[in-house]
């Protein structure tokens, strides 16, 4: 559907595209820098886009293959000098086999075609190419982990907090995440047990905290922000998991969030495919590429003589 030259274009602007993901994933990974994993987002959008594109409109294997590799090597560019090479080298093997099977459900899909659907074409497409890049971006970020110290973001989870804010207030009317720990349990008591005098609510407040102060080894200020005590809290909890156990910790983890992720991608699949069909009816329109029409001969079987 389009000429050699066109194809290398094409490939280019593919990797070019793999190349600004792994860059911009690479300042959130290793910088912890917000507004590059929203430009990563974007650039992940955009570079689905046109693989659904390039798998449309590049006839030619070969070209296919050499054109994942070769994005997929640019994804993982900025992590080649901190993560170890045999668990790079993995990673990036299984990405290039999700995304050639990408491919070739694609190119499937099209041999059962007699005029091109666009909808039937996005659903074979995108969901393992979505799957691919969201499995090399968890393993891109396992590999850049430091196993000695393990520590939760604090962006994330003051995020998370703030964005559940509401929910929790269901539960706890007067929760705010401006209260200190102590206010805190003071509210948690008082909802559990309601008919608890003052009194006792403040003695079972010091007895909990002494537990909490003995079993995680650190020093509880009830007048300390909520926020910032859990949050030390998870951390020490963290930091506790033995060696030989956070790496399957970690990976469990890395799981949990990959099928999180899958099971919200309809969003991302949606403004893909968009994106992706946006691109296919320019190449259409300005004659970048063209629809032929093929005479074909198909087998079928007959019980007749």
């Amino acid at each position: 559907m389009v000429s050699n030259k066109k194809t290398i274009l094409i490939v280019l602007i593919s990797a070019l595209l793999a190349l600004a993901y792994g860059y911009f994933y690479s300042q959130f990974t290793l910088a912890a820098n917000y507004l590059a994993l929203l430009a990563a987002l974007m650039m992940g959008v955009v570079y689905l886009a046109l693989f659904l594109v390039k798998s449309l409109v590049i006839e030619n294997r070969s070209w296919i293959i050499k054109s994942i590799i070769v994005d997929v090597l640019m994804i993982s560019a900025f992590f080649w000098k901190t993560a170890p090479a045999a668990w790079l080298v993995l990673g990036l093997a299984l990405t290039m086999l999700l995304f050639f099977v990408a491919d070739w459900r694609g190119k499937q899909e099209l041999d059962n075609m007699i005029k091109i659907r666009f909808r039937e074409l996005k659903l074979a497409v995108i969901s393992t190419a979505f799957l691919s890049l969201v499995f090399i971006s968890l393993f891109l970020y396992i590999s850049v982990l430091d196993f000695n110290q393990i520590k939760l973001s604090r962006a994330p989870f003051d995020y998370a907090v703030r964005s559940s804010e509401s929910l929790v207030q269901k539960v706890l009317p007067t929760f705010s995440t401006k209260l200190n720990f102590g206010e805190l349990l003071k509210m948690a008591i008082s909802k559990a047990r309601p008919d608890l005098p003052p009194e006792n609510s403040d003695a079972l407040i010091t007895d909990l905290t002494d537990k909490i102060e003995r079993s995680t080894n650190t020093v509880i200020n009830l007048q300390e922000n909520a926020l910032d005590v859990i949050y030390n809290l998870i951390n020490n909890f963290l930091n506790k998991i033995p060696q030989n156990l956070r790496l399957p910790v970690i990976i469990a983890f890395a799981l949990v969030m990959f099928f999180i992720i899958n099971g919200g991608a309809f969003i991302f699949i949606w403004l893909i495919s968009l994106l992706a069909w946006l691109i296919y009816k320019l190449m259409l329109t300005t004659n970048f590429a063209h629809i032929t029409l093929e005479r074909s001969q198909k087998e079928t079987v007959s019980l007749e003589e």
